[in-house]
């Protein structure tokens, strides 16, 4: 997947990449909501042309030990 952070109110990417892409091309923009609580399961919330709003469940061991990026979510 893609992910990056996403500002809630105007749905724009402002972070990085953090994950391989995915395989799917039709799903190749995820965007990641930062503000949300801190873990969640990844579930589609919203499609439109160009961006995919998922939840991503991210456990305290992941962002301890991934790549820094990771840090800010």
């Amino acid at each position: 997947m893609n992910i990056f952070e996403v500002d809630k109110k105007k749905n724009q990417k402002r972070g990085r990449k953090l994950a391989p892409a995915i395989s799917r091309p039709s799903l190749h923009k995820i965007t990641f909501v930062h503000n949300m609580q801190p873990y969640y399961e990844s579930v589609v919330l919203k499609r439109s042309r160009q961006n995919i709003l998922v939840k991503i469940r991210i456990h305290k061991s992941l962002r301890v030990n991934s790549q820094h990026h990771l840090k800010r979510i």
